[in-house]
């Protein structure tokens, strides 16, 4: 049987902080990479394009966010390739851990039957790149591809074809190495828009429950807080990849937009929200942008929020639960 080329399926915007690292990476194992890039206004494509293996596709959805769209795009793609296929799913700012590839364990990759699903460990690099803490559930990174349809949803979905007739293998050896946490500031950045994203997406969304998910990592006990593996960027840093340098924006391209949607529904739109906590006046003077968007909460709308801040350790004592239940009552 010819052996399945493997082909990474990232989709990007505004990713030229870490790109760079993620390509010259995952060109190491992957046989293609198809980068399907969504208007971004920095360097990205730019970045992409000077990589021999990357196809860069132009993704043209104006949604505010469609992760069924932009992954059907690049599935598509590394489809119109003949032969067996192995598609690996991974974001830019994640990084197969280096002891993965050329290693009995991708073996085990590449020898995957058709319509098979391969998880590993996803773990959230700290700032310093010294430690990390383990996500909760493995990521099915790697599909040996059977051309089942794709069937994700718009936000937070499967990541890759699923097929329920065969096991999901799970290898507990390597990691997929997560960089959002490693710029602190942008991962806020990004949470600040997500939250927003999904007020305007459903505003029946609870703010309560948008508050719980998108302030996840105040929760993480001190335990779990585990020091890097020492083979994690090994064979990368021999080959002469920079694995620990983290490049931070002035101003994110999340707080840009989410400025923008202030201009448009007004800021008090969003006070339930917890996202007040920088000076988005300050932001705007930075972007350019014109108009006053100081914090709008009332005083009860602080107190709530200084609430659910000081209860995120605790989500699952009764007294918190029953206090969650209590503000959706009234409207959280």
């Amino acid at each position: 049987m010819a052996k399945p080329a493997v082909i990474c399926l990232t989709p990007v915007r505004n990713e030229a902080w870490i790109i760079g690292r993620f390509l010259a990476c995952a060109s190491l194992w992957a046989d293609r990479i198809i980068v399907a890039d969504q208007n971004s206004s920095d360097d990205t494509v730019a970045i992409a394009s000077g990589f021999p293996k990357v196809t860069v596709l132009d993704n043209p959805d104006t949604s505010l966010y469609n992760e069924h769209a932009r992954m059907s795009l690049l599935i598509d793609e590394a489809r119109k390739q003949s032969g067996p296929r192995i598609l690996a799913q991974l974001d830019a700012d994640e990084v197969l851990s280096a002891e993965v590839f050329g290693t009995d364990i991708w073996k085990g990759v590449l020898g995957a039957a058709p319509g098979t699903t391969v998880a590993l460990p996803w773990v959230n690099l700290m700032p310093g790149l010294a430690t990390f803490w383990r996500a909760a559930n493995n990521k099915g990174i790697f599909y040996s591809d059977d051309g089942r349809p794709y069937q994700g949803g718009l936000q937070h979905g499967d990541r890759l074809p699923k097929n329920p007739d065969r096991p999901i293998v799970t290898i507990d050896r390597g990691a997929v190495l997560h960089y959002q946490y490693a710029d602190w500031d942008r991962m806020k950045s990004k949470h600040r828009w997500y939250v927003c994203l999904e007020q305007l997406r459903d505003p029946r969304r609870s703010a309560v429950d948008l508050y719980r998910q998108y302030h996840h990592m105040d929760a993480v006990a001190a335990g779990q807080i585990k020091p890097v593996g020492p083979v994690w960027f090994a064979a990368y840093e021999a080959a002469g990849i920079d694995m620990r340098t983290v490049t931070k924006d002035d101003v994110y391209w999340f707080d840009r937009e989410v400025l923008g949607w202030f201009g448009k529904h007004g800021a008090g739109h969003f006070s339930q929200q917890a996202i007040w906590d920088v000076d988005w006046d300050a932001i705007a003077r930075k972007t350019g942008q014109t108009g006053t968007f100081s914090d709008p909460r009332n005083a009860l709308e602080k107190l709530t929020h200084l609430w659910l801040r000081s209860t995120q350790t605790r989500t699952y004592h009764p007294l918190v639960r029953l206090g969650d239940r209590l503000l959706k009552a009234a409207g959280w």
